[in-house]
């Protein structure tokens, strides 16, 4: 019985077949031309590490009295800078920052590229804008707008897009951060990329300079105003370690963090895979029209019985 059934099944089938290939190449066509309207993804990625910025002591150590003077200040003469807080995890937290993003957006054109970035031209690698968002002609904004949201995007708003563009991670093993960023523009993600490299250096090097300023003026004035032989000793041994980390800080570029391989512009983008849309869609759909069709089948042989 059950094989006269499925004899009957396949043979109903079969009857429906060109039916059920025109669907599937209808739903195949559809996913095909709505893969064509989807916004392409670039994704730019970076390989860093942690740059060691800890000067050699020479061996030389700075007395506990000196330290315990300093501490009262609150700092420590062994350097302004402790390595330990230079690790991956706090470069990622920097780079994720609300702060640090606003830095990012006082370069020119990086708040539309975020916010209203669309596309490229291919041939001159220029970003092009939603028109619906950004005026690139008259340079204004013309987006439309509801709730709390502005005509010109804050700092908060593109901080949000931001981060789903932006992937950090490193590998616990080797140390080696990973920052992908990704973007309509191939071209716009890699100046993204390099932006954030130079500018987490340019910061961070400042923010020591100024913290090595400070301890320095303290530790001039403390070895000014005593006349403890012990501590000159040790106060001019820690202005002299203090010298040496504020030269190879103004020395070197990459401060904070240095490649291990360099952003780059993608030339396939990442998203869409439209082969794999137009193809999964049409196994999926010629899986549901046999199984449609088979149902349909076994409700005729119930409504005849």
């Amino acid at each position: 019985m059950q094989e006269v059934q499925l004899s009957d099944l396949v043979s109903f089938l079969r009857t429906k077949i060109v039916l059920i290939l025109v669907l599937t190449f209808l739903s195949s066509l559809t996913s095909a031309i709505v893969s064509l309207n989807l916004t392409e993804i670039y994704a730019s990625d970076a390989i860093l590490k942690i740059t060691d910025i800890s000067p050699a002591s020479g061996g030389k150590t700075v007395s506990s009295g000196a330290q315990g003077l300093a501490s009262l200040a609150g700092i420590n003469l062994g350097g302004a800078v402790e390595s330990s807080e230079k690790t991956p995890s706090y470069l990622i937290a920097k780079l994720k920052s609300r702060t640090f993003f606003k830095q990012l957006l006082t370069f020119e054109g990086i708040l539309e590229g975020i916010v209203a970035g669309n596309s490229f031209d291919s041939k001159t690698g220029n970003l092009v804008y939603d028109e619906n968002k950004y005026d690139a002609e008259s340079k204004k904004w013309i987006r439309k707008i509801s709730g709390s949201m502005k005509l010109i995007p804050s700092s908060q708003e593109a901080h949000k897009i931001f981060l789903k563009q932006l992937v950090a991670d490193f590998d616990k093993k080797t140390g080696f951060i990973t920052v992908i960023y990704e973007h309509p523009s191939p071209y716009f993600a890699q100046k993204m990329l390099k932006l954030m490299v130079k500018e987490v250096n340019r910061l961070q090097k400042n923010q020591d300079l100024i913290q090595y300023e400070k301890e320095m003026q303290y530790l001039l004035e403390q070895n000014a105003s005593n006349n403890i032989v012990f501590l000159e000793k040790s106060i001019s041994l820690a202005v002299m370690n203090l010298i040496q980390e504020q030269s190879l800080a103004k020395a070197k570029d990459d401060y904070l963090v240095e490649y291990i391989d360099e952003p780059h512009a993608p030339e396939s983008r990442i998203f869409p895979r439209r082969t794999q849309i137009v193809l999964i869609t049409a196994f999926l759909s010629f899986i549901i029209l046999i199984f449609s069709f088979t149902y349909y089948h076994s409700y005729l042989n119930k409504q005849n019985s």
